[in-house]
């Protein structure tokens, strides 16, 4: 099962707001172009007036071209996510979509 964060994105955006269900869990970003863009991985702890960055070892979680990442443990339980298009001119199809690991 897919739980969508970017679809067919063409400019800077915030992408949608979701609620994981899904453990463990990959990502996996691609685009027909990026557009000198990053995508952004984030998290709120009060229901979105506050955004915060996703990191593993400190390092946020950053993704400027196409590939499959392993982020389990990053994200608890009950953590609304969403990603974010940032510093793009002229993307074209930019996509992140959450996996679970487990068939």
């Amino acid at each position: 099962m897919a739980i969508i964060l970017l679809e067919n994105e063409s400019g800077n955006t915030n992408g949608s707001i979701v609620l994981p269900t899904v453990y463990p869990m990959i990502i996996a970003v691609w685009a027909t172009s990026f557009g000198g863009g990053t995508v952004n991985l984030e998290t709120t702890p009060d229901d979105g007036v506050t955004w915060i960055p996703i990191t593993r070892n400190g390092v946020a979680l950053t993704y400027t071209s196409n590939m499959v990442d392993q982020i389990s443990g990053l994200i608890a339980r009950g953590m609304s996510i969403r990603a974010t298009l940032t510093g793009s001119t002229s993307p074209s199809n930019v996509n992140a979509f959450l996996y679970d690991t487990v068939n």
